[in-house]
């Protein structure tokens, strides 16, 4: 039924939204200055910054893309509603949070 699957995608987006909290910890600003100071204070032989900050981004980009789409799901199930702007807001914090990483 719709509103089953309905539920399934929120659920869905729920684990998603919760492996985000894990990765970053915290803010945005709280986990790009960890990144600098984890990059910083290491001896990453072979490494710079810019590939600490490339993995980072791919490893956030490997949760935003199924964000994206579970979005795309609950918009076709629900429409413009509370759960597609809960998955909206989600969605965009990710995607901020890659695009903080690519500015640094």
């Amino acid at each position: 039924s719709k509103h089953k699957d309905l539920a399934f995608w929120c659920h869905k987006l729920e684990s998603a939204g919760a492996n985000f909290k894990t990765i970053i910890g915290g803010s945005s600003l709280q986990y790009c200055e960890a990144l600098y100071q984890q990059f910083a204070q290491s001896d990453w032989v072979g490494h710079n910054l810019s590939v600490v900050l490339e993995e980072a981004a791919l490893l956030l980009n490997s949760v935003h893309t199924p964000m994206c789409h579970t979005q795309d799901k609950i918009l076709q199930l629900s429409g413009v509603g509370k759960e597609w702007n809960g998955a909206k807001e989600l969605v965009n914090r990710v995607g901020s949070v890659i695009k903080d990483i690519n500015n640094m």
